[in-house]
């Protein structure tokens, strides 16, 4: 009988193998412990300045996000309406703009209840938790050993895309949502019932999230993810019947975020980039020299190749780490024998593949087919397909461990004569560095790769990682059941040195420091044209801006560098750059009043010209003809001034116009004395209306159709959402039938 047993357990080992199974949870050992602590002490390092009441503050961090989300949480606080900022650009639709998330459930109650840097730093933290913790589900639900699931987790959330990328936070927090996506679509077509139920509603609730913060390009690329997996799965299943219900739900989580992309598709249509040229949509291809930095990952002192001064590394982060490579080799020579996990290797492999093409933009013709399509044809940067490339070396990660682990435990070891490809990157880490290291000393010093070569430690470092690498993974291969933990730590923590050398190169900072500057001598009501990059910072200490650092910069028709449309604009200041602090200087004429009457109005096609050659202190130029009555100018008080809400009392010997300098949207609504009255475009940007002869009261009011109709689209997406979950649940129950034969009444 034991022999029997040994036999049927020996004989089970070989059906797995065959099958390409994993090994059982008990098998696993305690290899899982070394990806776990790792991700836990990554994590911790990357939370450490929240700890110590700091928040990081490169790039669009401290001059957009925490600016915006400053303002955000102010109005929620005071009652007041975020969907207008009169900080930006003379006032602007900012909720439209998207990249604060404003409509979005965690963010409304992270900025209603907590402070500013706390709510901050949740934020920016928990996507990346949450996108480890998404994958290795994923992987586990193809059944894979706990610490490839775990290390597969870690190489997605702690690659070089999502850490370099870290100035863009909801850039992170979408891509975060990717995996599980994929575990729901996974879940609604490979199950039955209330899992099933509940994977397709959060399909669409997840899908309704990634929109509800704002960055559509990203939630193009976790789309493209999810429609190639539930391809494949249908593939494997033989039929195409499944995919109905999963792209059902993801319609209505696509209705469900109407609230957000109805009012972006607003902002859209009046941005400078309604119509963007073949030179701004082409701006950031993965160049061919970028390449050299997945052998070569410390050979230019930035990190990368800065062919962009304008662009921030992480569009060109395409290093993986000194181990992926050799696992994705390792993957090819084992093609034919990954078993039932062959379909999702080859399918991540091929996808990465493509995603790669489509990341070099120009230089790999693909993505020319993108810029037919509507919409996704408007998305510039085609280098940020590489969050794609590192998503599939992720899942390629993972399989190849589980087949590493395999061999290893099974001693399956294969001869050393077929393991040189093995071999290859790191050969091609020491060609590529030593061809740097060549051009460096005997090239043309001028030369744009001999000005950025880091210094010869660093270059040295590559070649150094790759060849750790390899000699880890052939003792893996020699027997050595050590050199796994060894090889999997080895892995994740040389991939966290190279990210957090780029994280914490900008030092952390508190919120205090962060929007403590000098402010100008006086006549803070006025506005402020900036000259130099300090962003939105200084709508956080409610000063207004004649211009703004958004990404759906609107179309303004003046030109706010000459003096008379900052005088319109109510210009009393203009900064300008004094190393790194700012240096205020007064404007050339002195600003006019915000909301003022006068009694001539001239029509304007072109006022940005135009406004040269009137008195605006005198003259109104319109975009269609007004009747107006000659008479002294009147007076106008603004009694108040919220964000989207201006009431105006005016006192008007004759027939006037009003001009008030809050920019012109369609979104506003306008009432005299109650009764709505039509708005007046004046100086191209700015709004107005006509008031008759006498005392009225005039109220401004920012209430867009894009936002009701938006609001409205959600709520019934959301209600029918519930309905079709509970229908599904319902329809799956499993029914209790009377065995046959037997009568069920």
């Amino acid at each position: 009988m034991p022999a029997m047993t040994g036999e049927r357990e020996q004989m089970s080992r070989k059906t797995d193998a065959a099958k390409g199974d994993c090994a059982p949870l008990t098998e696993d050992g305690r290899l899982w412990l070394a990806p776990a602590a790792l991700s836990v002490v990554a994590f911790i390092l990357l939370a450490w300045p929240a700890f110590a009441g700091r928040v990081y503050v490169a790039d669009d961090l401290s001059t957009q996000h925490l600016p915006l989300r400053a303002f955000y949480m102010d109005c929620l606080r005071n009652g007041d309406s975020f969907l207008w900022c009169p900080g930006l650009f003379c006032g602007y639709y900012v909720h439209a703009e998207g990249q604060t998330g404003m409509t979005h459930p965690l963010h409304w109650c992270l900025y209603r209840f907590l402070r500013l840097g706390v709510a901050f730093n949740i934020e920016f933290l928990h996507t990346y938790p949450m996108a480890l913790l998404g994958m290795f589900f994923l992987l586990r639900r193809h059944k894979m050993t706990l610490s490839a699931s775990l290390y597969g987790g870690f190489a997605f959330a702690f690659s070089t895309y999502m850490m370099w990328h870290y100035i863009h936070m909801h850039v992170v927090a979408i891509m975060a949502h990717t995996p599980w996506l994929l575990l729901c679509v996974n879940v609604a077509m490979r199950s039955s019932g209330g899992a099933r139920a509940a994977g397709l509603c959060g399909l669409a609730l997840l899908t309704a999230s990634q929109l509800l913060l704002g960055h559509p390009q990203h939630v193009w690329f976790s789309s493209l993810a999810e429609v190639v997996y539930a391809l494949g799965l249908a593939r494997a299943d033989g039929t195409l019947a499944r995919l109905a219900l999963p792209a059902a739900f993801k319609g209505l989580g696509v209705l469900a975020a109407a609230i957000q992309w109805i009012p972006s598709r607003d902002a859209l249509a009046d941005s400078v980039r309604a119509a963007p040229t073949a030179a701004f949509l082409y701006r950031g291809s993965l160049d061919p020299e970028h390449l050299l930095q997945i052998v070569a990952p410390w050979a230019f002192r930035g990190s990368v190749l800065d062919f962009d001064p304008e662009a921030s590394p992480g569009e060109y982060a395409v290093y993986a780490g000194a181990l992926i490579p050799l696992l994705i080799v390792w993957l090819f020579m084992r093609r034919k024998d990954l078993g039932a996990l062959r379909p999702l290797a080859i399918g991540a492999g091929v996808f990465g593949a493509v995603a790669l093409v489509l990341a070099m933009g120009r230089y790999g013709g693909l993505y020319l087919v993108q810029q037919q399509l509507p919409v996704v044809g408007l998305f510039r940067m085609p280098s940020r397909y590489l969050v794609l490339v590192h998503l599939a070396c992720a899942v390629l990660a993972a399989i190849a461990f589980v087949d590493l682990q395999r061999v290893v435990r099974d001693k399956a070891l294969p001869p050393l004569r077929s393991l040189w490809p093995l071999w290859i990157p790191l050969a091609l880490s020491v060609l590529t560095t030593t061809a740097i290291l060549l051009w460096q000393r005997l090239g043309p010093p001028e030369s744009f790769i001999a000005q950025q070569t880091a210094s010869l430690p660093l270059l040295a470092l590559g070649p150094l990682l790759f060849g750790a690498a390899t000699l880890l993974f052939l003792l893996c291969l020699g027997g050595h059941r050590w050199a796994l933990v060894a090889l999997m730590v080895f892995g994740a923590a040389e991939l966290a040195a190279y990210d957090f050398a780029l994280v914490f190169r900008t030092p952390t900072m508190t919120v205090r420091g962060i929007l403590t500057f000098r402010l100008p001598p006086s006549d803070l009501e006025h506005r402020i044209y900036m000259e130099h990059p300090a962003g939105n910072r200084l709508i956080a200490r409610n000063l207004r801006l004649a211009d703004g650092y958004v990404g759906l910069a609107p179309r303004q028709d003046l030109d706010y560098t000459l003096p008379q449309s900052q005088q319109v604009a109510e210009v009393r200041w203009v900064t300008a750059q004094a190393g790194t602090a700012i240096r205020w200087s007064p404007a050339k004429e002195l600003p006019l009043p915000r909301a003022r009457l006068l009694c001539r109005a001239d029509v304007s096609a072109n006022p940005r010209e135009d406004i040269a050659h009137i008195d605006p202190a005198q003259v109104a130029l319109v975009d269609a003809p007004v009747s107006l009555s000659p008479g002294p100018q009147g007076q106008a008080d603004i009694t108040l001034d919220r964000p989207g809400h201006i009431r105006i009392a005016v006192r008007a010997p004759s027939r006037q116009i009003l001009c008030l300098s809050e920019s012109y949207n369609r979104g506003w609504r306008m009432t005299v004395d109650g009764a709505p009255a039509g708005i007046v475009r004046t100086y191209g940007d700015f709004m107005g209306c006509v008031v008759p002869e006498g005392a009225h009261a005039v109220e401004f009011v920012f209430a867009p159709p894009s936002f009701a109709t938006g609001r409205a689209v959600s709520l019934a997406a959301l209600a029918l959402l519930a309905i079709a979950t509970a229908f599904v649940a319902l329809r799956d129950r499993p029914r209790n039938r009377p065995p046959s034969g037997q009568s069920s009444g």
